[in-house]
């Protein structure tokens, strides 16, 4: 289980914990771990051809001038 649903949660009452923190509820062990944008996004998964084509572009225009944006509503 990750994340907080910050549509009942006030993000600003979220605990932090360090990395590598561990506490059990019932018979599950939990572990705080840094995720990085490759765990969730591989460069070889599914935005495959997003990279392929901002790498294109960043050949063509300079990679100061290639940008993603993103938008995810809840």
């Amino acid at each position: 289980m990750s994340g907080v649903d910050t549509l009942t949660v006030d993000p600003g009452q979220v605990a932090l914990w360090d990395e590598g923190t561990e506490w059990k509820a019932g018979n599950t062990v939990f572990r705080v771990e840094r995720a990085t944008r490759r765990h969730a996004v591989p460069s070889d998964g599914y935005w495959h051809a997003v990279w392929t084509v901002m790498c294109t572009l960043a050949h063509v225009h300079g990679d100061d001038a290639v940008r993603l944006v993103a938008w995810f509503e809840e």
